[in-house]
């Protein structure tokens, strides 16, 4: 009986250390990107991916805009803040507009581990909406009514 809870209990450890190993992902992910869905207002103009691996030597510059499409078209700049937050800079968003952001599969970090996947997301600039103008009448304006050669009657 105790032979037995011991192989049991080895068994175990085996399968949950090969679990363990296995959940172990080897590959380059984005853990986090700014901003995502529908904006009240915007801070500032930028678009930042934090990557989970190193992506550049400090002290280095690395260009990877050829793995990055943003849509529609943003005019702006990327910029490392460390070695594992890209941030894109542009002078505006147009509001009433989705943006949406493909960092595109194969993308390596300095590991070598590499992106499998397009990784995608979306967000939406605050929404402009036409101004109601609703008119009043004339008498809310003037006292009296104008009369008929449209002239302002003054008492």
């Amino acid at each position: 009986m105790k032979r037995k809870t011991i192989l049991l209990t080895f068994i175990f450890l085996l399968i949950s250390l090969q679990l363990l190993l296995l959940s172990h992902e080897n590959y380059l992910k984005i853990i986090k990107a700014i901003p995502q869905g529908r904006l009240n207002f915007i801070y500032n103009h930028e678009i930042v991916l934090v990557f989970s691996e190193e992506m550049k030597e400090l002290g280095r510059n690395r260009d990877i805009s050829n793995y990055i499409k943003i849509k529609p078209f943003l005019k702006g700049k990327f910029e490392w803040r460390g070695n594992k937050s890209l941030v894109f800079r542009t002078e505006k968003f147009k509001y009433s507009t989705e943006y949406t952001v493909t960092v595109k599969k194969g993308l390596s970090s300095i590991n070598n581990r590499i992106l499998k996947k397009d990784y995608t997301f979306k967000f939406q600039t605050p929404r402009v909406l036409p101004v109601k103008i609703k008119t009043a009448k004339k008498e809310y304006f003037f006292r009296k009514p104008l009369n008929k050669d449209n002239r302002m009657i003054f008492m």
